[in-house]
Formats: structure tokens, sequence, C-alpha cells
């Protein structure tokens, strides 16, 4: 319950404060009750809208590339999965299902991208728009996940909590940023008020 008060109480973002509660509600069950792996239902759709809302707000690739199948302790296991694809096979076994009431309140960015946007592009430019946008989203993550394993490397060969500027002034741009952030985040720093600037 604690977890959740926090909603009432935020300003702002009320999906936002939503995610966090839950996030942290997920993450005490790792910590306090010896989980190891949190499983979450996101499915295909859900990635690629927040693929596009994360495009809409000027992320990078890493932010692009939205909802990992696997991302620290959490596991999406639907993530390749359609939503109609996860009706159907309940539909086919007599397994009812909920939808929360908050998921057709237009007044959250989600909900617009979900009903409105999503479907027009889909109607405007390609019918196949979600299994489109979910390749770009796997292309996205490999080289990711490339760019990821070339920063750890080499932070790994710094000293704790500072960088070398002088050599990484010789690294193209996208890797300098790209350290940058990794280091931050090595120092639990979760970025979300980090600016390009």
């Amino acid at each position: 319950f604690t977890h959740f008060e926090a909603v009432r109480s935020a300003e702002g973002n009320v999906e936002a404060a939503g995610r966090d509660a839950r996030r942290r509600f997920f993450q005490s069950l790792v910590d306090e009750d010896g989980f190891t792996r949190i499983a979450l239902a996101h499915n295909r759709e859900d990635r690629v809208e927040t693929f596009l809302l994360h495009l809409m707000r000027g992320a990078g690739s890493e932010g692009l590339v939205s909802m990992a199948p696997v991302a620290g302790t959490t596991v999406r296991p639907l993530i390749e999965a359609s939503r109609g694809e996860i009706e159907s096979f309940l539909r086919d076994r007599g397994q009812a299902w909920r939808t929360d009431s908050s998921n057709l309140d237009m007044s959250f960015a989600r909900n617009r991208m979900r009903h409105e946007i999503v479907p027009r592009l889909a109607s405007l430019f390609n019918t196949r728009v979600v299994e489109t946008l979910t390749r770009t989203i796997t292309i996205l993550q490999e080289e990711d996940q490339w760019m990821r394993q070339v920063a750890d490397s080499w932070l790994e060969t710094q000293e704790p909590d500072s960088l070398d500027v002088s050599q990484m002034e010789k690294f193209p741009l996208a890797l300098e940023r790209r350290l940058i952030r990794s280091a931050l985040q090595r120092s639990g720093c979760d970025l979300r008020n980090l600016t390009s600037e």
C-alpha cells in the first residue's frame, strides 16, 4: 500500500507516478522477498506505443529500444505477441481478462497513442505499422546492445566515479554521450532529468 500511496500525492504525470510505484513495489519483492525475476505482460503494441512516445520526446537509441525483453530483474515473455494474439489465446481457453478502465481515458498520452495515433498511422501509411516498427526496435536494440558493451568495456578501465576526458575526446560523439550516460547510471543517477545539454 505504501508504494501506491505516492501516486495520490504525486505532482505532474499520474501515469508516471503509477509506473514508479509499481516499479518500487516489484523491486521490493526482489530485494526483500527473494524473487529473482519479475515478469510483466507487456506486448508488441505496448512496445511500439512506448517507442513512439519516446520518439516524440526526442529519445536516443537507448530510449527508443523501449521495452527490452530482459532488463535487469524484469522479463517480458509476451513482448513478441500481439494484444490480439494474447486475447485470442485466453478466449480459446475460456479465460477472462480485465481491462483497466484507465486504458480508455484519452487524457493519457499512451491511450491517445494507442487508440488514435497508431490506428491512424496504420490507415494512412502502413497497415502493418506495428510489425514494421517492431523490426525497427529490434535493430535499434541490437545496435544499442553493442554500444553498451563498448561503453562498459571502456568504463571498466576507468577509476570509479571519474572519466578520462582526454581519452574520450578521441571517440565519436555518440560513444562519448553513451559513456557519460553509462557512468552516471553506474553512480546511481536514474537519468530522468538528464537533458542532452
